[in-house]
């Protein structure tokens, strides 16, 4: 290892040391960590590791940084995972910052390995991690502390590190792992009106803008703060946007029905925002009734590719087109009222006597009946 002229046999005694496993080799690795062939570093780097030689951790910290060989870097990495501590940290983090994704990978990975080893290291990298810009990796390690916490049945302290936790999901964009955590730090501490808001902005994130709107109304009504009306208005337009015009409707009559004390301008912006969603409204029931009578009409169509489809989507519409079909009931194409009479009695499960191949006076009293169930069934 220490004087063979040929690299292939200092990489092999490198290994070999490694496997054997006597720390008398470490003097010899750590010269090694010098030698101008990259792969006997690499190779001295890992018999390191495998010795846990915690002493040189800073000379590998040193590679880390310095080392112009990749994978020296990298070897130097995943050992500081195996052989360093608290100290090895600092250098690691630093290295989340570069341009090397597999060595950032390797980073990380050793920075969860050390923390979990020393769980005092877990809190504190976490919060550094967070602060320096990687709430990612942060966040891993607040929920490894907060299942030993969980473990431990150390509520109060846990509660400080779920919050945190949030907190990097929130950083880190995760809105879907931020939302249920929120959800239930809100229900331990109902007074924390921080948390509260919080959970709304993750909830518009994820656009699901009525639970956001409940989130804000409740505030407001808990507190003031002026009502939250910029938020709350600017959530409603995002539903009219996203096609949410019935459950934006609900909501503006809810708030103009509940709340008593409105701005004048938070009044007006309302009322424009409902007669906007109303006529979205009317414009997507008027669509949806032209779509199911196309339909109707290609039930009639010679063509069966026109035909089948026609038949199958108007079943998946369901009682949405019992009025329609029912309207085709007293037409002249005979085709068109036996298909339509044979997919309402399909969908229905009702049958009043209706013949397609009788004259319109002779199902006059069937219709009747027909249009009276779809009436009585009010379907929506």
């Amino acid at each position: 290892m220490g004087s063979d002229p040929e690299p292939r046999v200092r990489e092999a005694a490198a290994r070999a040391l490694g496997e054997i496993g006597d720390r008398r080799a470490l003097p010899v690795l750590e010269r090694a960590l010098n030698d101008e062939t990259p792969a006997i570093r690499v190779y001295a780097i890992e018999a390191i590791g495998a010795l846990k030689a915690a002493e040189l951790a800073p000379k590998l910290a040193t590679l880390l940084e310095e080392d112009k060989n990749p994978s020296v870097r990298e070897a130097a990495a995943v050992t500081l995972g195996k052989a360093g501590g608290g100290e090895s940290l600092p250098v690691l983090i630093r290295v989340l910052d570069d341009k090397d994704e597999k060595l950032v990978q390797l980073a990380s990975s050793s920075i969860i390995t050390i923390s979990r080893r020393e769980e005092k290291l877990l809190e504190p990298t976490a919060d550094k991690l967070v602060e320096v810009g990687h709430p990612g990796e942060g966040a891993t390690l607040y929920e490894l502390l907060a299942e030993k916490l969980a473990e431990k049945k150390d509520e109060k302290r846990l509660i400080s590190v779920r919050v945190k936790l949030a907190d990097a999901y929130l950083a880190a964009k995760q809105w879907m792992k931020a939302a249920p955590l929120l959800e239930e730090l809100t229900k331990t501490l109902p007074d924390d009106i921080g948390l509260a808001e919080k959970r709304a902005r993750t909830l518009t994130q994820l656009r699901k803008h009525v639970e956001a709107l409940r989130v804000y109304q409740a505030l407001a009504a808990r507190n003031g703060a002026g009502g939250y009306w910029t938020e709350r208005l600017a959530l409603l337009e995002e539903m009219l946007k996203d096609a949410e015009a019935a459950e934006a409707t609900k909501v503006v009559d809810e708030i103009l029905d509940k709340e008593k004390q409105l701005p004048d301008d938070s009044r007006r912006k309302l009322v424009e925002i409902r007669t906007r969603a109303a006529e979205m409204v009317r414009a997507a029931e008027q669509a949806r009734q032209e779509e199911i009578r196309r339909l109707i009409e290609e039930l009639g169509s010679a063509d069966a590719a026109v035909r089948t489809p026609a038949r199958t989507k108007l079943k998946e519409r369901g009682e949405e087109t019992y009025p329609f079909l029912v309207e085709t009931l007293d037409r002249a194409d005979e085709k068109v009222r036996r298909l339509a009479v044979e997919l309402l009695r399909e969908l229905t499960k009702q049958n009043f006597g209706y013949r397609p191949e009788a004259s319109l006076t002779e199902n006059a009293e069937a219709i009747r009946k027909w249009k009276a169930w779809v009436a009585a069934k009010k379907p929506g």
